[in-house]
């Protein structure tokens, strides 16, 4: 199976088992911080739907899923329904990417407004961010961070990645 085949699937079975609750949009902690934040979650989810089901672009759809930070605290358990709303973000996301509304998501992770770093300060101390992403010429040592091959910790120049194994330089 593709990934396209996997988000086909994953978006019908959102079409026919979301009962738009808005218990995602109600739990997320950055929604109140955005231009919906006035809005109830179950408008927001409504908005969210329609704009899957229509493929036509809203800016509360917009907002969940761009605001998004990917804290991962929504991927389980939120959901009566089973769904997952951070792949639910990433559907709109590919949408508004895929029709030119909006720019790819993965950028340079090392410019200063960037959204990974802006997520991994508010993850870690500034201190410890450094000791994470910087290369250090120590040959041995007691412990070794492997954050995996991601895009949050992807430094250096073109890491060069090998499936799901890991980075090299």
């Amino acid at each position: 199976m593709t990934i396209l085949d996997h988000y086909g699937k994953e978006k019908q079975r959102f079409l026919e088992n979301c009962v738009q609750c808005g218990l995602c949009a109600e739990e997320c902690p950055i929604l109140p911080h955005t231009d919906v934040s006035e809005i109830s979650s179950q408008d927001i989810q409504e908005a969210v739907f329609d704009c899957i089901d229509s493929g036509i672009p809203n800016q509360q759809a917009y907002t969940k899923a761009f605001a998004c930070m990917e804290c991962f605290k929504f991927t389980a358990d939120i959901c009566p329904e089973d769904l997952n709303p951070m792949l639910v973000n990433e559907l709109i996301k590919g949408e508004y990417i895929y029709h030119g509304l909006a720019e790819k998501a993965y950028r340079d992770q090392q410019q200063p407004n960037s959204v990974h770093r802006i997520l991994a300060s508010v993850q870690v101390s500034a201190s410890d961010y450094l000791k994470i992403t910087k290369s250090s010429n120590q040959k041995h040592a007691r412990y070794v961070f492997f954050p995996g091959c991601n895009v949050y910790l992807s430094t250096g120049e073109n890491p060069q990645c090998i499936g799901y194994y890991g980075c090299y330089r």
